[in-house]
């Protein structure tokens, strides 16, 4: 004879199970496409993609019945570039070598067709070289200083003979506000100041320079 026992635990659990159940998994992030970004995709750089000379496509396992149970994975891995002939293998599962003909990279140069294709309307990236010149410049220059930017103001004042207030022009100001917005113009008091305080430095050291 047995006894039927209530266990609260099991029944806990048992909530617990179907509440776990109903909780959703976090989504990865979708990998943007390259028309996303106003850009062809990389395939059409290239005609449709082929077997190697001599290989085929296998056939896919039946069962019995003549239904398909297994389809191959093996697809055609051999690009020819549509605009300097040359074909390229691509990676399984990457298409790094297809990229690499059309952008280049650190130590190669792109496709050598590549300014025709985009004379023929191809919307094509930076190439890697491009972009390596362009994190150059920005490294080069450092984050903006508001000081330093206002400085450099002055010293085009000077150079070109301009009166004081033109650092406060308006439509320098909206320019500058546009391409940097929030920037802060000093006045031309400031201006003036600071071109006397340049001056003074320079004189400084002329007279050093005579005293040698």
């Amino acid at each position: 004879m047995y006894l039927k026992v209530n266990s609260p635990g099991l029944e806990h659990k048992k909530d617990s199970d179907q509440e776990n159940s109903k909780v959703k998994k976090p989504r990865k992030t979708r990998v943007r496409k390259d028309s996303e970004f106003d850009i062809d995709n990389i395939e059409l750089y290239f005609h449709k993609p082929v077997y190697a000379n001599g290989e085929k496509p296998l056939t896919p396992e039946r069962d019995a019945k003549g239904q398909v149970t297994k389809k191959p994975k093996i697809e055609p891995m051999y690009y020819e570039c549509r605009w300097c002939g040359v074909t390229y293998k691509k990676g399984e599962g990457t298409r790094g070598n297809l990229v690499k003909h059309q952008d280049g990279s650190s130590t190669g140069a792109p496709c050598s067709h590549r300014a025709v294709a985009i004379l023929a309307g191809a919307k094509l990236p930076l190439t890697a070289k491009e972009i390596a010149e362009k994190v150059s410049i920005t490294s080069d220059f450092g984050p903006f200083n508001v000081g330093v930017f206002n400085q450099l103001l002055v010293m085009w004042l000077v150079r070109n003979l301009l009166p004081w207030n033109r650092i406060k022009d308006s439509q320098l100001e909206v320019a500058l506000r546009y391409a940097r917005p929030g920037i802060k113009i000093r006045s031309r008091g400031w201006a003036a100041s600071e071109a006397h305080r340049l001056y003074c430095n320079l004189q400084d050291k002329v007279i050093a320079t005579l005293n040698v």
